[in-house]
């Protein structure tokens, strides 16, 4: 895994990584949105409530980052991750879960994620793990 920390240039914008949320809980969406959108160095360009658009958003949004939760109704958000990588979308998808085993994570990297980070994770834990993956890391530790 590489997670070190030398700049390297995200798709759209050099300077501010922007970050699509999609996630069945309005309510997490909408913290994340606030605690990115107060960092100096990202910003969340839309948040999704399903996978079923995202593949749409990701075109029209172009975000560096997607933040995705595994466990929601509708597209399932594995195949979405693996659309997302075989229309070369370039956004990079950091999965957002409850489940830490490994076969979550092999699902995730098979289906052409960036990384898996936990839904217990702290803040922090999660701007850090968007920045690795906005610098072309992976971060898949639970």
């Amino acid at each position: 895994m590489n997670t070190t920390t030398d700049p390297i240039p995200v798709p759209n914008h050099p300077t501010c990584i922007s970050v699509l949320c999609v996630d069945d809980t309005v309510k997490l969406t909408d913290a994340y949105r606030t605690l990115l959108d107060r960092q100096t160095d990202m910003k969340c360009v839309g948040c999704l409530d399903s996978a079923d658009t995202l593949l749409h958003a990701a075109r029209t949004l172009r975000p560096d980052v997607i933040l995705l939760d595994l466990t929601m109704p509708g597209l399932p958000p594995l195949t979405a991750i693996a659309s997302l990588a075989a229309d070369h979308i370039p956004a990079r998808v950091l999965a957002f879960s409850g489940y830490d085993d490994a076969d979550t994570r092999d699902a995730v990297f098979t289906a052409g994620g960036w990384g898996l980070v936990s839904k217990l994770a702290e803040p922090a834990e999660v701007l850090e793990a968007i920045r690795v993956v906005a610098r072309g890391g992976t971060r898949f530790e639970l």
